[in-house]
């Protein structure tokens, strides 16, 4: 994490879901794992560049990645969202700090 880069960051949601499985045929439980992207600028400036969503079939094992709006709607459930706050955020802390900063110092 030195001056600008890239990190690719995976994890494991404890959350789980049924769906339909093509594969299997049926309605089985789906663990969820996320998949995100951040950009860094030292270790202040950091905001997501991309994130996926996928969902593991409990019985065959079969991944297929969520769409949008189910991912957001599984992003939204308690403790699911696994991208921390200063990951997906950082950038625009930073940003309303130095704002606020030049607006202190120019109207002070």
């Amino acid at each position: 994490m030195f001056i600008w880069g890239y990190q690719t960051k995976t994890t494991d949601i404890p959350a789980s879901a049924n769906d339909y499985c093509e594969r299997c045929g049926k309605v089985t439980a789906h663990s969820v794992r996320a998949e995100w992207e951040i950009a860094h600028l030292y270790v202040f400036l950091r905001s997501v560049r991309w994130e996926r969503w996928f969902a593991k079939c409990s019985l065959c094992g079969t991944e297929h990645q969520l769409s949008p709006a189910l991912a957001k709607a599984v992003r939204r459930m308690p403790k699911a969202d696994p991208i921390p706050f200063w990951d997906r955020h950082g950038g625009e802390v930073l940003g309303l700090i130095v704002v606020a900063a030049i607006a202190w110092v120019t109207w002070a």
